[in-house]
């Protein structure tokens, strides 16, 4: 992908965005390039693997638009595949505010974001499975609570951090993998979830408030704690109490499964930033990764 061919795969579905267009890449991830066109953003798959993801997205983000108390992507304009570009691809309105890792966020700026936080996962966990499946949010396909899967993952990642001299001491990472190894699937009611809830996929405005939430190729109908790792890596601990006093009742085994999968995604994360020289994304991480292992969910 590139600025030329953005514009060229534009301009020939959508001929009335591109008069006097000006395009750049305004971010990159595993799946997608983002392209700013005009005043619109498009979204690229950048391999095959990410083509139901973007298709979910297109299907699901209408839907889902006017039913949660934050502006998430929907998609205005749906490019269809080509021979100049094999692949779907989509168009919205920017989502305002800029990534979590840009900004430099204070413990008030993080706690202020508790209560905004809570709304929006409470409205987005109130829609039913019937509504998800109708959407096309589908089933999980991932298996991020399958802690046969998971745990071994996070047992590699762990070494990895250890090996590069991410993480100096893996003993609390270790304990906590212990402590959720007694933990099942079944732990709240299924709903429609985000599923890729981390702060890469969050937005925060000038005040260091949470203005909007992006990158929804994961959502799926599941369990609300695939969605907790955010609020539980992002918050301080005052911060995670006034959530769960405004977010309602949260069985303490799905909050628990919600930290190790807040560990496992920033360690994930942490690694990766290294790999590619993504120093801002690699302070967050390990940010997170000391305010998870600084709370004792027990007290919360």
């Amino acid at each position: 992908m590139s600025p030329e061919l953005a514009t060229q795969l534009v301009s020939a579905q959508f001929p009335k965005l591109v008069e006097d267009p000006t395009v750049s890449l305004v971010g990159e991830g595993w799946d997608n390039w983002v392209y700013a066109v005009g005043r619109w953003l498009f979204r690229f798959p950048r391999r095959r693997v990410a083509i139901p993801l973007i298709q979910r997205e297109i299907a699901v983000l209408p839907h889902l638009a006017t039913r949660v108390p934050l502006p998430i992507p929907n998609p205005l304009w749906v490019g269809k595949p080509s021979d100049a570009y094999p692949y779907p691809f989509f168009g919205y309105a920017p989502v305002p505010g800029s990534p979590v890792a840009s900004q430099s966020l204070s413990l008030t700026d993080r706690v202020r974001s508790a209560a905004p936080l809570a709304s929006f996962l409470k409205g987005l966990h109130q829609l039913s499975p019937e509504f998800g499946e109708a959407s096309g949010a589908g089933p999980p396909t991932l298996g991020r609570l399958d802690l046969g899967v998971r745990l071994p993952r996070f047992y590699r990642w762990l070494e990895d951090a250890k090996r590069l001299g991410l993480v100096s001491d893996e003993t609390p990472f270790l304990c906590e993998a212990r402590r959720i190894e007694g933990c099942g699937a079944t732990l709240d009611e299924a709903c429609v979830v985000h599923g890729d809830l981390n702060f890469k996929n969050v937005l925060i405005d000038g005040t260091g408030v949470l203005s909007g939430v992006i990158d929804w190729g994961d959502c799926h109908v599941g369990l609300p704690a695939t969605d907790f790792l955010f609020p539980i890596g992002f918050l301080p601990a005052s911060g995670q109490k006034i959530f769960r006093d405004a977010y309602g009742p949260i069985d303490q085994q799905a909050w628990q499964m919600g930290r190790f999968l807040a560990m496992f995604v920033n360690l994930i994360v942490l690694v990766s930033a290294h790999s590619f020289g993504h120093t801002q994304d690699m302070q967050e991480a390990r940010w997170e990764l000391g305010n998870i292992l600084s709370i004792d969910p027990v007290t919360l």
